[in-house]
């Protein structure tokens, strides 16, 4: 057991960023709106998002009420390290331009993205080059000279370890960049002509300014920040041409999809968990005190004042379905869940290791992918039940991290596409022990999105009531004791794999790159 009770049954006021104190817990005040008897009975809100493998939008009434969702898969799938911004643009404009069909003017946009993504523009506002994705690690040298030139630990993941290994190793797209920007930067600054760095809060930033000055980068080369919700502009004459929504459709800071999947879940009550599971996966804990763990990252809430915000990630959760998926020639999300079910809890004690893009968590620093304890017995049943096992055992680790520092999580919002699976949701409960609640609406980033949009427009006082007026809750699936012993037993062993390889990892690494 990992130690914690197993269940059966903005605006923020700040006077300079550059003089806070780290991780300073920051007042949110409540911003004035408009109360609702005094709105328009069709008004709407958008709330978009740029994944990693598609682009989308949703509508949105002031209530949560879903209207509509476009999905637009990007037409070149991208590499790892990198993808092109126009994909992204392209993807973006098509999702808007289908919800926004025939429905007049939304009281609001708000776009947020996956990250930490890089995307460098020139002068005229074009990309100098591909953008350079968050699953990317190779600044791992520049992230080591960052870490000791400030004291602290910074992963290669992060955004300026990038734009170091950017202007090392293509200083032709660095020299020619005037603006080094995000992906939902991208998105707004296409939508709006502004260019600015959204941010969630003063805590959670992509860059800081002791990170510009320690990698030696040119501070002019990275817009202020602006807080999610803050108005950024209006839509242009230009873009509502390409994307059939009203000119001067006003236009609010979105934020990162961790951020976007806690609001739109409403993971924002002590013990709380959100777990974000697309391509990759997240694990975030709403608790009211602050835990020094290097394998976590923990700042303060950014939607609930006094609480803070403690997450995990895990790089190729739902990569490792679409991975063994290619393998056995399935390509369908749902064929391959239908297949698990031929398996039996445990999948005949065959473990999977879900490390397929590397890791960005200390916890598994260096680590690779793969089955441990294949025998001729194996089908392909086994492996892919192994795979959303695999997965479900990484989630627990992460919990017991967070156990271990004092927190206890009381149940687990799910959200993304693993969340429209009953199997995958039910494993989820099973192993970790906890409550799994669904939502009924399972792209929780998009309706973030719209819950930004809605505070921002003033239709809420604050994210916290915008969340909860906005979020339901759909099923929820409950831990069986018959799998217990079991799960207990594969998740010890699971657990025990890492630290077991950590230096075949290691020497893996230094040999194939």
């Amino acid at each position: 057991m990992i130690g914690f009770e197993r269940v059966y049954i903005a605006n923020i006021a700040v006077s300079s960023i550059l003089t806070m104190p780290s991780y300073i817990q920051v007042q949110i005040y409540r911003k004035p709106y408009t109360p609702s008897e005094q709105r328009s009975s069709n008004m709407y809100l958008i709330g978009a998002d740029l994944g990693t493998t598609c682009a989308k939008a949703g509508a949105f009434d002031e209530e949560g009420q879903f209207l509509s969702l476009a999905v637009q898969k990007y037409p070149h799938p991208s590499k790892i390290e990198e993808a092109d911004p126009q994909d992204w643009w392209n993807a973006i404009a098509e999702s808007l331009r289908r919800v926004a069909q025939d429905r007049g003017r939304p009281a609001g946009i708000s776009i947020g993205s996956q990250g930490p993504s890089v995307v460098a523009l020139d002068d005229a506002g074009r990309p100098t080059g591909p953008a350079i994705l968050w699953m990317d690690l190779r600044a791992e040298e520049e992230a080591e000279i960052l870490s000791k030139r400030l004291g602290r630990t910074i992963s290669p993941a992060w955004f300026m370890p990038k734009v170091m290994w950017l202007k090392e190793h293509r200083p032709g797209m660095y020299r020619r960049s005037r603006f080094i920007i995000q992906a939902m930067d991208y998105a707004v600054f296409r939508l709006t002509g502004m260019i600015s760095t959204g941010v969630a809060s003063p805590e959670i930033v992509p860059w800081s300014e002791d990170e510009i000055a320690g990698g030696g980068l040119d501070r002019s080369r990275f817009p202020d920040h602006k807080i999610m919700g803050e108005p950024i502009g209006e839509v242009t004459a230009k873009a509502a041409q390409e994307i059939g929504i009203h000119e001067g459709t006003p236009v609010y800071v979105g934020a990162p999809d961790f951020v976007e999947s806690i609001l739109g879940t409403a993971s924002t009550e002590k013990g709380m968990v959100c777990d974000r599971a697309g391509t990759s996966e997240g694990v975030d804990l709403c608790w009211d005190q602050k835990i020094k763990d290097h394998r976590l990252y923990c700042r303060p809430h950014p939607a609930a004042p006094g609480m803070w915000h403690l997450g995990g990630t895990i790089a190729s959760t739902g990569k490792s379905l679409e991975w063994i998926g290619r393998i056995l020639g399935r390509t369908s999300f749902e064929d391959l869940l239908e297949m698990a079910k031929g398996a039996p809890p445990g999948s005949e004690g065959l473990l999977f290791l879900p490390h397929l893009m590397g890791e960005r968590n200390a916890l598994w620093k260096g680590a690779r992918g793969g089955f441990f304890g294949l025998t001729h017995r194996h089908r392909g049943d086994d492996l892919v039940r192994a795979v959303v096992e695999g997965c479900a055992y990484s989630i627990r680790h992460l919990l017991s991290v967070m156990v271990e520092g004092g927190a206890r999580p009381t149940e687990v919002r799910v959200t993304g596409s693993q969340a429209k699976s009953d199997l995958w949701n039910q494993v989820k409960a099973d192993v970790t022990g906890l409550v799994i609640v669904a939502p009924q609406i399972a792209e929780g980033e998009v309706l973030g999105a719209a819950v930004i949009a809605a505070f921002g427009a003033g239709h809420y006082p604050d994210l916290q009531t915008a969340c909860r007026k906005m979020v339901r809750q759909g099923a929820r699936f409950y831990p069986r004791e018959e799998t217990k012993e079991i799960y207990d037993r594969l998740c010890s062993l699971h657990g025990k794999l890492y630290p077991a390889l950590e230096e075949t990892y290691r020497e893996l690494g230094e040999t194939f790159n």
